[in-house]
């Protein structure tokens, strides 16, 4: 029994088929060497936990994403999710789900930090220059 595990799972084009990848490393090396021979499409992902072919196959289609083994390699054909692995693939959807969101929620209060921050350099600036401004017309009458 194959008891190899994988960290990155994904789909690529070659010759027209969409076929399932798998690697381990860094997702932008593995696309670049893939890019390289010719793939298109390159669509790969971390995945949450090192997982088995059959695993991520069965985490890759439980997002929707549909593809074939590809051709003259040893396949592990797409089977029937068990329980364990609707469940474990559920908890990891909603998991990217949450850190996504999170994410988006950290960006948006660094935003509105820095535009704040903004704003009151520019509410200083501007007190600033006015005060100038006041002080040159009281000096230029006076």
């Amino acid at each position: 029994m194959n008891t190899k595990l994988f960290t990155i799972a994904g789909t690529s084009t070659l010759k027209g088929e969409n076929t399932f990848r798998f690697a381990t490393g860094k997702v932008s090396v593995r696309a670049y060497k893939l890019g390289r021979t010719g793939h298109s499409n390159i669509a790969l992902q971390e995945l949450p936990q090192p997982m088995t072919k059959q695993d991520a196959i069965a985490f890759l289609q439980s997002k929707g994403v549909q593809a074939v083994m590809p051709v003259g390699r040893r396949s592990v054909q797409a089977v029937e999710m068990t329980e364990e692995q609707i469940a474990a693939a559920a908890e990891a959807a909603k998991k990217a789900a949450f850190v996504a969101r999170m994410a988006e929620a950290r960006a948006a209060k660094a935003a509105a930090k820095q535009a704040e921050e903004d704003a009151a350099f520019i509410a200083s600036m501007g007190a600033t220059a006015l005060l100038a401004a006041v002080d040159a017309d009281t000096t230029v009458e006076g």
